[in-house]
């Protein structure tokens, strides 16, 4: 503890002793709980009435930098792993640890732990046949235990049952949850990087029957495990640790993963996806948005690990469970290999799926190699730039994503630019911006909005654009009210469902030039006549009725 017999205090003292940041002890300053006598010292005695009357546990957990999550005394305690403290813990004590996260760190670290209906989801999806009184199970990043007391739950004898993580407060509180729910002092859960022995390729192969984890999100693995990942493969721990569940899990045995909606749709997963769809896939299941302030959703993978080859998809039926939206439906599982980039799109209906095959099964070519591409301006400081009224004679008017309205209709824009190029953040060459015709389209957008520029227009990075080569045979006006027909709407958000326009998925999208070459005017029935498909109701699309079964056999086995 501090002397206080000194007349000042330095507040990297403060920030030790009671394990703040420095800005945290400057910010008691600023509000006057603290009387500084310099820019890095407080005085004594104002710092001794406020460790008396305000560092409370309370009053400290609420100001406090989040890194201290948890009560020191009470976390030392746990530590101990003595009988009588283990029995005293309990489940709110996992709650108030994830609470007192902050949602930095969360998002730093990509710490989610797994609500409790959704673990045992994922147990409720096992074969019964796997679970016997000898079964092993094991979780390579547990936090606080959800999925080991899940498979407590679900029958696994809880000597058999493995947890890891490099959280030490978090691996505590998991071995005193799961002591006070079983009576037995778990050996097997252990503070430890479960990383590393995969680095160095010295993890034992095949040892658990079932393993099941929530990875961390979107937390990009540092060099050394980098290398592990397939080429040209984002660097994300999420792949990293489903390599490591399919190494440790035995041949037949059970891989559950909860993983972010990005994993199943975008291009850097691809790699992934194709070693999974080698595996038997078994159910691949929403739950929406389960994690405060996180927009992305949560989905779940469930597989055998069991050799599925190609040959093996094209001579069975195999099908895999989807659950949507608390719709179930059934995918051959050869459908996801057809989809571009191996994408799961596992929230379209079989039905809609081979609507999808039957589309793309056409000749169609794409914009890939056939425009040119930019991005919108970032300024790096709006209020210095962007003014509400035309300033200047050289003030020009500057269109965000908002701007862009259905059936390529632009409003005009109530904003107006300093046009200081050389000092923006973003900008793409100027020449660009000025070509004679462009296709800007929203970018932050889960459906397809673009609109023809005629008039030289500038934007900011809501918006991102692209200008069609001299020998591209289809006419800009043309294709834009292609891309935003009902139909490219719906294919769009059949494959990619995401809610940003990337110029890879837009690249991805079939245009028919059979079709449209010699359009003067874009007819969207006459294109729908075109794919024989039939729009329904709730505006999805099926094959159309008059396709013979013999038709159907050769999309489902082409």
């Amino acid at each position: 503890m501090i002397s206080v017999s000194t007349p000042t205090v330095q507040f990297v003292d403060i920030a030790q002793e009671l394990s703040v940041s420095m800005a945290t002890v400057r910010n008691w300053v600023k509000t006057g709980q603290l009387k500084a006598v310099s820019s890095q010292a407080v005085e004594a005695s104002s710092y001794r009435e406020f460790r008396k009357n305000a560092v409370g546990i309370y009053k400290l957990n609420k100001r406090a930098n989040k890194t201290q999550t948890i009560d020191t005394n009470q976390l030392s305690l746990l530590r101990q792993a003595s009988v009588d403290v283990l029995i005293s813990a309990t489940d709110e004590l996992s709650v108030l640890y994830e609470q007192s996260l902050s949602n930095t760190v969360k998002n730093v670290k990509g710490i989610y732990y797994t609500p409790s209906p959704v673990v045992m989801d994922f147990f409720n999806r096992i074969p019964p046949d796997n679970i016997t009184a000898q079964t092993t199970f094991c979780d390579p990043c547990c936090g606080t235990g959800n999925f080991l007391l899940g498979a407590v739950e679900a029958g696994i004898d809880p000597t058999n049952i493995a947890g890891f993580d490099t959280d030490e407060q978090a691996i505590t509180i998991a071995k005193s949850r799961f002591f006070q729910k079983t009576g037995y002092l778990n050996p097997n859960i252990h503070c430890v990087d479960t990383l590393k022995p995969f680095l160095q390729k010295t993890v034992a192969h095949h040892q658990y029957d079932i393993v099941m984890t929530n990875p961390p999100w979107g937390k990009n693995p540092v060099k050394p495990y980098a290398a592990l990942l397939p080429a040209k493969t984002l660097p994300d721990a999420c792949i990293l640790f489903t390599q490591l569940c399919l190494t440790v899990v035995k041949r037949n045995g059970i891989v559950g993963l909860l993983l972010p909606d990005a994993y199943f749709n975008i291009g850097s997963f691809k790699e992934i996806r194709q070693v999974l769809l080698t595996k038997k896939l078994l159910a691949l299941v929403d739950y929406g948005r389960p994690f405060k302030g996180l927009q992305s959703r949560a989905e779940a993978i469930i597989l055998q690990n069991t050799a599925y080859a190609a040959e093996c998809l094209q001579a069975s039926t195999h099908r895999v469970q989807c659950v949507w939206e608390q719709k179930i439906t059934t995918r051959d599982q050869q459908s996801f290999l057809k989809n571009p980039e191996q994408i799961f799109n596992f929230h379209v209906s079989l039905e809609e799926n081979l609507a999808l095959q039957h589309i793309l099964s056409k000749p169609y070519t794409t914009l890939k190699n056939k425009a040119l591409w930019g991005m919108g301006i970032v300024t790096g400081n709006n209020n210095q730039y962007i003014a509400a009224s035309q300033t200047t004679e050289h003030t020009l008017p500057i269109y965000s994503g908002v701007d862009i309205k259905p059936h390529g209709c632009i409003e005009f824009s109530h904003q107006f630019l300093n046009p200081q190029f050389e000092q923006f953040q973003q900008v793409a060459p100027v020449a660009l911006y000025q070509a004679p015709q462009k296709i800007m389209y929203r970018f932050i957008s889960d459906s397809l909005r673009l609109a023809l520029d005629e008039q030289q227009r500038f934007f900011l990075n809501s918006v991102n654009f692209f200008i069609l080569k001299e020998a591209f045979p289809i006419e800009a006006s043309i294709l834009v009210e292609y891309f935003n027909s009902k139909t490219l709407n719906w294919m769009f958000k059949s494959l990619f469902r995401t809610h940003k326009v990337l110029r890879k998925d837009l690249e991805q999208l079939p245009i028919f030039l059979n079709f449209l070459t010699d359009c003067s005017n874009f007819d969207e029935k006459a294109l729908q006549d075109y794919l024989d498909i039939t729009e329904l109701p709730d505006g999805t699309f099926k094959c159309r009725d008059g396709i013979s079964p013999s038709r159907y056999t050769e999309i489902i086995e082409s």
